[in-house]
């Protein structure tokens, strides 16, 4: 309430001030009046010094308070897009560790599959080796045949003489009983 008083007073000497009065304006009667009228026009002058001042400084607080509320909003926007971009980092630390983990599970299929084409390559070569060793068999088996081959169309063509002798041998026999039976008389 006093400031406003005091305002009214610094308006109301602002507007005197404005009519440009001169000193000799207002009537004075002696001495010690006009040691007070000088006094309260400096208290006047001061008055409107500091009322200019709190003003100033008023204005200036406030745009310092808008300046920090500014501020504080921009504060708060960065630390919006820092906690935006840990979460970032995060993230990409996170598929990064995947991505390492899944690397090294490749590599370790990769390892296993080598393993199993080498212990293929291992059987195959065995089992060419194997398969030769057999086709050696094989043609020393035919090489054979070739000669038992032969040995038994020897051998067959011998045993069908021999039952040709036989069969001849028989029939031979069986007209010499023929004829010793007729010879006898049986």
């Amino acid at each position: 309430k006093q400031w406003y008083q005091r305002r009214v007073r610094v308006s109301a000497i602002l507007a005197m001030n404005d009519f440009a009065l001169d000193e000799t304006a207002l009537p004075i009667a002696n001495a010690f009046n006009k040691d007070l009228e000088d006094k309260r026009k400096d208290r006047d002058n001061q008055l409107y010094t500091i009322e200019s001042e709190i003003k100033e400084k008023r204005d200036r607080v406030e745009a310092m308070s808008e300046h920090l509320k500014n501020v504080q909003q921009e504060l708060n926007i960065t630390q919006n897009l820092v906690s935006a971009r840990q979460k970032e980092i995060e993230s990409e630390h996170h598929m990064r560790m995947m991505a390492e983990r899944e690397n090294g599970r490749f590599d370790l299929q990769i390892k296993r599959k080598r393993g199993e084409v080498e212990e293929i390559k291992e059987r195959q070569n065995s089992h060419e080796n194997s398969l030769f060793r057999y086709s050696q068999k094989i043609e020393q088996i035919k090489q054979q045949m070739k000669w038992s081959q032969k040995e038994l169309e020897d051998w067959l063509e011998e045993a069908s003489h021999r039952d040709e002798d036989a069969m001849t041998l028989m029939k031979y026999a069986k007209i010499d009983d023929a004829k010793i039976k007729v010879q006898l008389g049986w």
